[in-house]
């Protein structure tokens, strides 16, 4: 029986990369942290070896994260990716309305107030047509 690679181990060893090299953390430094090998964090990152669920938990304290986060996106049985909705308490923000421009101070109202209406204008603006092939200082 040839030995296949799940998607769901694979996606998981890519995000357990990425989120390791977002943090500029090394293969020996997270090892290390987790009690394992360099060669065992590259296999869990090529999808090689499965990641136990004790493993995930110490990982994700490693990261300093939830296990959950290293969850995300995983493929679905198609392989094409699923990205559950995580809610804003969730992330660790309030359902709360967003301040308006009002709400701010004074001393930094209108300076927002100008920046938002000289973006306003840019984008007001009609823009230059994008050169053809035919024109310019390079055509032939």
């Amino acid at each position: 029986m040839p030995n296949t690679r799940d998607p769901i181990d694979i996606a998981l060893g890519a995000r357990l990369r990425a989120m390791r090299t977002a943090r500029r953390m090394s293969l020996q430094e997270l090892g290390r942290q987790i009690d394992v090998t360099y060669q065992q964090i590259q296999k869990y990152e090529t999808g090689a070896n499965r990641i136990a669920t004790a493993t995930l938990y110490r990982i994700a304290k490693a990261f300093h994260c939830e296990p959950a986060d290293l969850l995300v996106p995983m493929p679905d049985q198609e392989g094409a990716e699923t990205i559950p909705a995580l809610s804003a308490s969730r992330l660790g923000l309030q359902d709360a309305p967003l301040p308006t421009l009002q709400d701010l101070p004074a001393h930094v109202r209108a300076p927002m107030s100008a920046l938002l209406d000289a973006l306003g204008a840019s984008y007001a603006r009609p823009r230059p047509a994008a050169p053809t092939a035919a024109s310019g200082p390079l055509a032939h």
